[in-house]
């Protein structure tokens, strides 16, 4: 009997045994498993969120000069010494331009400006006029050459937006800056008076190169125009455009009126205009 009783005893407790560990392996079924999705990052409470701001247009320049330069092609010869603009000032013609010498001679080359309002006389080697928004304003210049049959590159050297101030003597001076981007200059053009052709100043954001001949004659006329709204010039078939030539690199083409573009530069100095006057 008491080995009976034992059995029984130790069958009951390997039973017991056998449903807890079975019980173990159910119940881990039902047990809550570790989340294998990625949780939302929480912003940081430092956090700074960047913007970048459009940047501003820029404006145009309300005092500017350029200055043009020549080149015979056959000979090198080259003149840079003209430049015309507008001041914000009503006496700009009559205090700031500078008139041209006299006779070039038979083999001089250079580039005069006209004044057509009477307010100074004769060729001006720098010419200034007052700046009036939103009228259209012209320049008009003569390329002189000794030699009546060369062929000449005229291009712009440079656009220079100015910045007045009055210096420890009570003058007026004036700061510039050398630029290619500014937007007066989108309203420009160049006009071949000779022969009524449209010239664009700038091309793929490089100054142009105007090649033409003197045809026999010592002078041949221009008009630098600033227009009210920005210049469209429709490429035509006798203009060739290089990009990476400029007047330096100017060779004789078969054609009268060949266009090629520059390369600008960009530098910023303090000049004088002439002698300045006095700040009143």
């Amino acid at each position: 009997m008491q080995k009976r009783t034992i059995h029984y005893i130790g069958l009951f407790s390997l039973l017991l045994l056998s449903w807890w560990i079975t019980g173990c392996d159910n119940t881990s079924k039902y047990a809550r498993q570790p989340s294998t999705e990625p949780s939302a990052a929480k912003p940081s409470a430092t956090e700074t969120v960047r913007t970048v701001a459009p940047k501003p247009p820029q404006q145009k320049s309300a005092a500017w000069y350029i200055r043009l330069k020549v080149k015979n092609i056959q000979t090198g010869q080259r003149f840079n010494g003209a430049k015309f603009g507008v001041l914000d000032r009503d006496d700009a013609t009559q205090m700031y331009s500078l008139k041209a010498f006299g006779s070039i001679g038979s083999s001089g080359l250079d580039l005069v400006f006209q004044d057509e309002t009477g307010s100074v006389s004769g060729d001006q080697l720098v010419y200034y006029r007052q700046s009036e928004n939103g009228v259209r304003q012209e320049w008009p210049f003569t390329v002189r050459s000794g030699e009546s049959n060369a062929t000449i590159a005229l291009q712009m050297e440079g656009f220079y937006a100015l910045t007045s101030y009055v210096d420890s003597e009570d003058r007026i001076r004036f700061t510039e800056t050398r630029t290619m981007d500014d937007p007066v200059l989108k309203q420009m053009k160049l006009v071949d008076s000779e022969t009524g052709e449209e010239i664009p100043v700038m091309r793929k954001g490089k100054p142009v190169v105007y090649i033409f001949d003197m045809n026999g004659k010592q002078t041949y006329h221009f008009k630098w125009v600033k227009e009210t709204e920005p210049v469209q010039i429709p490429l035509s078939g006798n203009r060739v455009f290089a990009a990476k030539a400029g007047l330096e690199k100017c060779r004789v083409r078969q054609s009268t009126a060949n266009v090629s573009s520059g390369v600008p530069l960009n530098r910023d100095k303090p000049f004088d205009i002439t002698t300045p006057p006095k700040a009143k």
